[in-house]
């Protein structure tokens, strides 16, 4: 008997999957941004001069906040809305996204920038001999460059200092290009010095979503995503609680698409609310990670790399205090740090549990009658993802 293709009979509940890529943004002349309208008339005000000016006009941004609260979609919304103005104009513009992430340097930047300009980006070029042909090339053109620079944090900061500083640099009348920064609060915290953020004009705060606000971009993300029946007001608002409680809209995002595609395995069409509780623990573990900005010391990050490898290769429920302590001697010593003494460690692991990385509750020892010990859990944490995200950060500092 021949075998049926399953694509063939496979039914969906996405209408529009698209909407889930990482890349997506709405198209605003059809669909509006739900809840950062005052944000964006903000940034409309504030990089009007532009356009008015015709391009001899330039203006630094940057936009702070948690992961979660719609730092990067705001930007490149924005981005479209700005260039597709500057095309009623007749003025060219090139607004580009770039993160940080992947272009982590000055050099990196530059030659994607021109490189998308077609032009010559030989290996010959100096950092600054790329900057002069850029800004001699939009001069020269009446182009104007709108750069988004996502995660700026992971620049050096005299490579962003290069960038914001163009104005002086080359003169204000000869430099067209502006500028759109996003980072963690916590990371610029870290990282933004005065110097820099004496060349920024604008610095926007954005907050987490409420209840109300989760609830109405995710109906929104719904209605766009989904056939109608999929997705229940309860349900949404029962995701919209998990969302604004994490403090993440991502959260209640990827909820939404996990269950979706149990649906669609299983070949159901309505989400349950168990379905969301079960999404809402594998979601949350992927996504809190973002508190481990909160960390500021070397030995906060290798206590919790001890924690998370100790749950990643134990079959067990929690952590002692004793057990944490000699993982993190071997931890110590993979990274060639010396190790904290017993009583100053207990400091650090406290200091993790008031960041809610960790939850501690007191039981008997095992195998005793009398005392207690203190028993350590990770919260909604996939042991595994923490130890690949912690690995990779320390790796970076400890090469």
């Amino acid at each position: 008997m021949k075998n049926k293709n399953p694509f063939s009979s496979t039914s969906t509940v996405f209408k529009d999957a698209s909407t889930f890529d990482q890349g997506w943004i709405p198209d605003w002349r059809t669909n509006p941004l739900p809840c950062r309208n005052d944000e964006i008339n903000s940034l409309t005000a504030l990089f009007k001069p532009v356009l008015t000016q015709n391009g001899k006009y330039c203006v630094n941004a940057l936009i702070l906040g948690r992961g979660g609260v719609g730092k990067t979609i705001t930007s490149k919304y924005f981005g479209r809305i700005f260039r597709d103005a500057a095309m009623e104009q007749d003025m060219s513009m090139l607004a580009e996204y770039v993160d940080c992430n992947e272009h982590s340097t000055r050099n990196a930047i530059l030659r994607s920038v021109l490189s998308k300009l077609k032009l010559s980006t030989g290996r010959g070029y100096s950092d600054p001999e790329l900057m002069k042909q850029l800004v001699a090339f939009l001069k020269n053109n009446n182009h104007y460059l709108f750069l988004i620079l996502d995660e700026v944090h992971k620049l050096e900061p005299d490579d962003l200092l290069s960038f914001i500083n163009a104005s002086i640099t080359f003169g204000s009348h000869n430099v067209r290009m502006s500028f759109l920064c996003s980072s963690r609060s916590q990371d610029w915290l870290r990282y933004g010095t005065e110097r820099l953020t004496s060349r920024i004009q604008k610095v926007y705060t954005f907050k987490p979503y409420n209840t109300e606000e989760c609830y109405e971009i995710l109906k929104y993300r719904n209605q766009l995503a989904f056939y109608s029946e999929t997705f229940s007001d309860d349900i949404l608002k029962m995701v919209a609680e998990i969302s604004a409680d994490e403090k993440n809209m991502r959260t209640g995002i990827e909820i939404l698409r996990q269950v979706a595609l149990h649906l669609d395995e299983n070949n159901n069409k309505v989400a349950t609310a168990e379905m969301i509780r079960k999404a809402g623990g594998n979601t949350i573990s992927n996504y809190n990670t973002d508190l481990l900005n909160y960390l500021s010391s070397e030995h906060e990050y290798l206590v919790l790399l001890a924690v998370a490898r100790f749950f990643k290769y134990h079959d067990k429920t929690y952590i002692t205090t004793k057990e944490i302590n000699e993982q993190y001697d071997i931890v110590s010593e993979e990274y060639g740090i010396k190790p904290l003494k017993f009583a100053t460690l207990k400091r650090y692991i406290k200091r993790i549990e008031d960041f809610r990385l960790l939850s501690k509750t007191f039981a008997l020892p095992e195998g005793k009658k009398r005392g207690r010990e203190s028993r350590y859990s990770l919260n909604s944490f996939s042991a595994e993802l923490l130890e690949e995200q912690l690995t990779k950060m320390l790796d970076n500092l400890y090469p």
